[in-house]
């Protein structure tokens, strides 16, 4: 999918209630420059739709007339072997109810995407599926770690269980409970980062947040502490989606959307250190959107140069959906500090089915010769 003188964006959305329960969009990025190929060149947040046509799929994932997955349900994903295989896990939404009420055969399994030839093929489920669950990549293997739910519907499922796959045997095993944090009521796992043989998880506690590390070779869980020092950073945390990794740098989107944060983590104190933030990327929408859900994913394009795909539901539209994209570099200077570069910004419309409308669940560059 990569060419000479372009990298290939590829984008995964899910929806509720779709014809489909996941669709892939491609955004072509000139190598270099960051110009987004076939985007015009405006400021975060012009109106989108205007003189460009809709992007259209280039592969669309588990058509209702062939699998049988509820509606309620959305798909996790993440890749593997250098962005070559996209691994699919699908959990319950918040539509369901009550919890577990809905699973299918069709939705327990796992899915493989082979992105070079297009093909698909299943791998066996987790052992132990929970309604929410968290999809992993990390030194290729696959970790799913299965949250419990809290609810009247679930009064016997107090415990996370933990897993890890590995595709080159087919096969799940248990790995070590993690600490009764993620049992707790109202937490939840919003992003990842892995570094130096350990998987740091974020995540919400209500109101808060906390930091988890798990040791892939002790197979110890830690308690990570935050080092308070920039407040404006701290006030900005917990991280979601996969963090990208630099040296000691650690890049990721905030929880408050449209924020880029910069961070370093300590695996020998077990502490995490907040460095900056990027808040260049907050005003994109217009007066006129009436916004609902807003998510978005930040991905590495090479060197110090990423992009950030953000979308949002805009209710006043029932048949198309923005995507903004912006690719941006970081510059670090001499003396060890971090500034912003835009680079190209541009929005691009999907179109929506039937007034359902799409998240943003994962992006990734597939490394393909």
């Amino acid at each position: 999918m990569e060419g000479g003188d372009y990298k290939s964006l590829l984008v995964l959305v899910t929806s509720y209630s779709s014809r489909y329960h996941g669709e892939i969009y491609e955004v072509k990025i000139q190598k270099g420059s960051g110009q987004i190929m076939g985007g015009v060149r405006g400021a975060i947040g012009d109106e989108y739709g205007k003189d460009q046509a809709p992007l259209r799929p280039v592969t669309t994932f588990f058509n209702k007339n062939t699998y049988s997955i509820p509606d309620s349900c959305l798909c996790d994903a993440t890749d593997l072997f250098g962005g070559s295989k996209l691994y699919l896990l699908f959990r319950e939404g918040m539509l369901a109810n009550p919890p577990h009420s809905v699973m299918t055969p069709d939705s327990l399994k796992g899915y493989v995407f082979d992105i070079q030839n297009k093909s698909f093929s299943t791998f066996q489920g987790p052992r132990v599926p929970k309604p929410l669950g968290n999809v992993i990549s990390a030194y290729e293997k696959l970790y799913h770690l299965a949250i419990p739910v809290t609810s009247p519907h679930e009064p016997n499922d107090p415990e996370s269980v933990f897993e890890r796959y590995d595709p080159l045997n087919d096969s799940w095993e248990f790995l070590p409970p993690v600490p009764s944090v993620i049992s707790d009521q109202g937490v939840e796992i919003v992003g990842y980062a892995v570094y130096n043989h350990h998987i740091l998880l974020s995540l919400t506690c209500g109101p808060g947040y906390e930091f988890l590390a798990f040791h892939v070779r002790t197979q110890k869980w830690v308690h990570v502490k935050v080092e308070k020092s920039h407040r404006m950073a701290c006030s900005h945390f917990p991280f979601r989606g996969r963090a990208v990794v630099l040296g000691d740098r650690m890049y990721a989107s905030s929880y408050s959307f449209g924020v880029v944060l910069e961070f370093s983590f300590d695996c020998e104190a077990y502490s995490l250190t907040p460095k900056l933030v990027f808040p260049r990327f907050k005003r994109m929408h217009l007066a006129n959107m009436d916004i609902g859900v807003q998510t978005e994913y930040l991905v590495h394009l090479g060197g110090w140069d990423f992009c950030l795909v953000q979308t949002a539901y805009d209710y006043k539209r029932i048949d198309r959906q923005p995507l903004w994209i912006t690719t941006f570099r970081i510059i670090v200077g001499s003396g060890g500090s971090s500034n912003i570069e835009i680079l190209h910004s541009t929005i691009r419309d999907v179109y929506i089915h039937g007034g359902w409308h799409v998240q943003v669940n994962f992006s990734f560059t597939p490394l393909l010769e």
